[in-house]
This record gives C-alpha cells, structure tokens and sequence, in this order.
C-alpha cells in the first residue's frame, strides 16, 4: 500500500553506507543539533562548543568521506555563492562603517562561515543517515524541549530546576525569561523555542506533502499536517509567543483555501480536539492569568510599531547599512526626538529591532539588491515548501531571528530538505540525485 512520507515504504531508503555508520551519522546530526538547540551558550577556551563541533565533524568528514562532502558543496553551490556574497558585502560595509578588524572577523566566523560548515556537515550526514530518520531526531529535539516547556508552563518546580541547572552548566547571561518565568523548555529563550517549533512544523509538513505529491495526494486534505498546526500553537500557547500562532492561522487558511471542499471537515476536526485536549487547562489558567498571548496593549506588543518605524529611519538615514557591529541602541538618541512619542519608546534604548528583515536590511544595507538574483532562484526552488513555513515567516518578521542571523537550526532544515528525492521538487539544487536517504 503507498503511504505518504514519512511512511511511504516505496521509496528506498538506500545510502550505500552500512547500518553501523548510518547510525552513526544520524546519533552525529541528533548531537549538533542538541548542541545549537540546548547548549548553545555552552563554550571551551571562549570558543562555542558547536562551532568546534561543526568545524570537527567537516574536518572528519572530508578525510573519510570526501566525495559526499563534493557533491554537498556541488549541491548547494548556489546557497554557498550566496553566503560568499553576503560576507564579502558584510565586510565591505563594516570597514565602510570603521568597525575594528576583530569585530569584522568575528561577525564573518559568526555568520557565514558558520552557515557554510553547518550546512555542509548536516547535509553530509543526512546524506549517509537518510533523511527519514534526520527528520524524526529533528522532530524529537524540538518536542522534547516543548514537552519541558510545557511542564514549566503547568509549574512542575523540577522543569524549571532543570534549566537553570543547564544555565549554571553553560556558564550563560541572565535570561530575562528564567527571571519571570517565561517557559522556554530547554531553549535558550521562549522566542528560539518557538522558532524552532515552526522549523519543526515546517521540515514536517513539506516533507509529508513531497511524499504526498509522489503518490497524487497532494490536493487532498492531510490531516497529520493539520494536527502538527495545532501542535504548533498549543507550543506557541506553552512559550507564551503569538508570532507562531498568527502564523498558523495564516498557514491554515492558505491551505485550505487551495483544497476546495474541505473546509467544514477541517474546521470541524480542529474545533473538536482544540475544545477537547487544550480548552479545560487553557481556560483554567488564562481566568487566573492575564497572559501575554491573548493581550495586544503590553509593552512588548505596542513597541514593535516604534521599532518598525525605528528600523526605518535607521536605514534611510544609512542606505549603505550599519555592517557586523550594528547595534540599534547605539543610534536611539540621535532618532529620539522622532521616536519620544511612539508607543514604548523606551524600548529603543535597549532592544534590538524585533524584526528579522530590518535588522538584515540595516546590518547590509541596499546593496542586497545585488544578490536578490540568487536569492530569487533560491526561493524559486524552494517553492514547494514555501508554505509550510509561512508561520516561520510570521515569526521572524516579529524577532530577532532568521537565515544569516541567529537562526543556525535552519540550516539542518535546509539540509533534510535538500535530501529528499526531488521527483517533483527542485528543492534546493536537485535535479535527479543518485543517493537517497
């Protein structure tokens, strides 16, 4: 019987590698992605434990595997070519700025070239480990964070216990949310928690719908899609974060919209479980609590407008862009007497901008527009999953979060991705690859 991803037994699971280095590689990938999702303040001799970790397992993997590590670099040629372009651009508008050289090299380590060995080595490994099983641990690190959230959400002291124990371990900065007991499960914040369970989300759901496509169900309503949706806001619901959950509600319409005849059927599934699982405990704590997620007049909700005009201003007053060392609180007071009556306009002071696509536009300037072309054909080939990660995208448009920011599990999304037969999908630089997984 044909069955959609990830239960489609027709599609081989062949890598041409034995079991024990299959296992191998996936426990590798289920320990980087541990480490840029729980320990990520976690540090040796001041250099970050997942940044050795990658640049280690790139090393390994080029002597013992260096055919795969080629056709990675082949495969992903265009993303790479787009990652040398925002470096060379980051370095040009730094030393345009007068950033020191030590701050130029550090935002180059920080940004590019961890992009590039992160997404070399994850793509290597789920090449050998296959791409079912890199999802599933993908899947798993995400919940398993959640799960811990969850709990600390209901107040079980011991969850709570068990974060800060990981934040004495790592050595890490105060964290706001540990203070006012914001849960964040075993992310190092509410905000990455959630962007990691849209990342979550999004690797599932595109790839369910690529193994749906293969077998002619791609119009038809998948309910499992529809259920990790609502995973996704009962999560959201969990970190006390509305980004995702607008953008689930975006996600959820769009999809309907392109599967005629199946509105009441989904609108009916959903109501009855949402209701059901989530409405007794939900109702119990929101009467008790004036929770963030239901308000729209805090203080963090009103002054993303101020920093939406503040990122603005930012911009037009600097097409060039600000380089690696852009820090908005650094040019609050030269704005202020534009800004003093916006909502919050305290939060100018001390915050980033909040918005993933200003701080890029700000930190490169207009000269992004000449990589808009590659950027153009990435997303191009990328369309087929587009979709699933439109509450990714929601997301970030309110954080600080993103490709080429701060967002390095992204790149073990790209990396599954990029992985799977691509019979009807040009995902990433496929055309029609010899190794499956």
């Amino acid at each position: 019987m044909n069955r959609p991803f990830p239960f489609n037994e027709s599609v081989s699971d062949e890598t041409g590698t034995s079991v024990f280095e299959r296992v191998v590689a996936l426990l590798l990938f289920a320990a980087l992605l541990t480490v840029n999702t729980v320990l990520i303040s976690l540090r040796i001799m001041d250099f970050p434990v997942r940044a050795l970790a990658a640049i280690g397992l790139l090393g390994a993997l080029i002597v013992i595997y260096p055919e795969r590590v080629l056709e990675e670099v082949q495969k992903h040629a265009l993303l790479l070519w787009l990652t040398a372009g925002l470096a060379a651009l980051g370095v040009f508008v730094s030393l345009a700025n007068a950033t020191p050289i030590g701050r130029v090299w550090q935002g180059v380590m920080e940004v590019p070239l961890q992009v590039a060995v992160t997404l070399l080595v994850a793509s290597a490994l789920v090449q050998i480990a296959g791409y079912r099983a890199c999802i599933a641990v993908f899947v798993a690190v995400i919940l398993a964070s959640s799960l811990v959230a969850m709990l600390q959400f209901g107040g079980m002291e011991s969850m709570w216990q068990l974060r800060l124990d990981l934040w004495k371990f790592q050595n890490e900065p105060p964290l706001p949310a540990l203070e006012n007991r914001r849960p964040m499960g075993l992310s190092y914040s509410p905000i990455q928690l959630s962007t990691q369970l849209c990342l979550a989300f999004g690797v599932f759901a595109a790839a369910r719908e690529m193994g749906r496509k293969s077998i002619g169900k791609a119009l038809d309503l998948d309910l499992l899609i529809l259920a990790a949706a609502v995973m996704l806001v009962a999560g959201s619901v969990f970190t006390l974060t509305r980004s995702p959950i607008l953008g689930a509600g975006i996600f959820v319409v769009i999809y309907m919209l392109l599967r005629p005849g199946s509105w009441l059927i989904a609108i009916a599934l959903l109501g009855g479980v949402a209701l059901l699982v989530a409405g007794p405990f939900l109702m119990e704590y929101l009467q008790d609590n004036a929770t963030r997620v239901v308000r729209t007049d805090d203080g963090s909700a009103l002054a993303r407008a101020s920093m939406n005009i503040y990122g603005l201003l930012l911009i037009a007053d600097n097409p060039l862009g600000y380089g690696y060392a852009f820090k908005p609180s650094d040019h609050a007071t030269k704005f202020w007497q534009y800004l003093y009556h916006t909502p919050a306009p305290g939060a100018l002071m001390e915050k980033e901008l909040h918005n993933y696509f200003l701080n890029m536009l700000n930190t490169y300037g207009l000269g992004l527009i000449l990589l808009a072309p590659i950027i153009y054909q990435l997303l191009s080939r990328a369309r087929a999953a587009l979709l699933f990660f439109v509450p990714y995208i929601v997301h970030i448009i309110f954080h600080n979060s993103g490709p080429f920011w701060t967002d390095v599990p992204f790149w073990f999304v790209v990396a599954i991705l990029s992985s799977i037969p691509a019979a009807h999908s040009d995902f990433g630089e496929i055309k029609a690859p010899d190794l499956r997984g």
